[in-house]
Parts: C-alpha cells; sequence; structure tokens
C-alpha cells in the first residue's frame, strides 16, 4: 500500500513530472502529466507504462490541484483529483522498489526534459498506508506527517521543510 499526493499549479500545460522515483525500471515511478493518444492524463507512470490515468482534460493552467496516487491493500491503484477518483487500474502487483532519489518537480531519469511550470506544495509519500480509499475532501492545512509517512515538503514563505520526522542516510 502507499499514497503519493501533492498540490499542484502549473503555469503552463506541457508535458511535467510532479513527483518521481523513477530510476528507467519497472521498480521506479513517477506521477506526471502527459499528453497520451491526443488527450492530456495525469498518470502514475512506471517503465512498463502507464496506470491509473485520468480520462480527459479536466486540468487547467492556473488554478490549484490536489493529485493523489493510492494503492490499496486489494492491489487498486487509484488517482484522485480534488477528492474524485478520475483514474484506476485493479491488480497493481509492481513492486516498486526502485533505487533512484525521489525528486519533486522534476524528472529524475531525464532531467533534460526539464523542471516542472508551476509550484507544487504539500508532497507527501505514505509508504506501507492506503491514506485514502474513496472520494474525500482535499486537505485544507498544510499535511502533516502520519503513520508511515516517509516524505513530507511543506512550502513555508518560499522555504522547503521536512516534517517526516524520520532520518535518512544519505
Amino acid at each position: 500500500e502507499f499514497t503519493v499526493e501533492c498540490w499542484i499549479y502549473m503555469t503552463s500545460l506541457a508535458r511535467t513530472v510532479f513527483v518521481d522515483k523513477y530510476d528507467g525500471t519497472n521498480a521506479g515511478w513517477q506521477i506526471q502529466y502527459r499528453d497520451y493518444n491526443n488527450v492530456n492524463h495525469i498518470a502514475f507512470s512506471t517503465n512498463a507504462g502507464h496506470y491509473a490515468t485520468t480520462p480527459s482534460n479536466e486540468i487547467e493552467a492556473n488554478t490549484w490541484y490536489h493529485i493523489a496516487a493510492v494503492r490499496d491493500s486489494s492491489n487498486n491503484l487509484k488517482i484522485y483529483i480534488n477528492g474524485v477518483e478520475k483514474g484506476s487500474s485493479s491488480g497493481y502487483t509492481q513492486d516498486l522498489n526502485g533505487t533512484a532519489a525521489v525528486n519533486v518537480g522534476v524528472q529524475t531519469y531525464n532531467v533534460a526534459a526539464g523542471y516542472m511550470n508551476g509550484f507544487i506544495s504539500d508532497a507527501r509519500i505514505v509508504k506501507g498506508t492506503a491514506v485514502y480509499t474513496s472520494a474525500l475532501t482535499p486537505p485544507t492545512a498544510p499535511l502533516t506527517a502520519i503513520t508511515n509517512t516517509s516524505l513530507l515538503l511543506n512550502g513555508t514563505d518560499a522555504g522547503i521543510i521536512d516534517k517526516s520526522q524520520s532520518i535518512k542516510t544519505l
């Protein structure tokens, strides 16, 4: 089980990566905005493909959106946009144990693809817990470190604070 979530504000609708731990293998992953078959999608992607993609061109520039990718205990992978389930894949059992570093706002594997045009706030990764299992009201307060939080980045006065309360080794 896992949850990866963040608030995004795109100033242009160019292909971009929001949160990424992608190493070019099936064990890496990313949440991205991309054109797929001439429709813009938000997708949870690995080297093996795109999963739980949104079905339509719902994202507009210059608007804040809460995005969450969640895999539950039944191996259902879901994408929520502003609390509404917009895409899902069932039977998603892929082991996501890639060794790449986590990046926010840029793609690890292909940094040349560029940085996100816009803003990201309250990025949180929770490994071992499906925080959301049905429609939700997007959080209006800064996210907090809950059980199994492995990364929490809150933006405060243009600064970034890691509040995951966990020890990291480099």
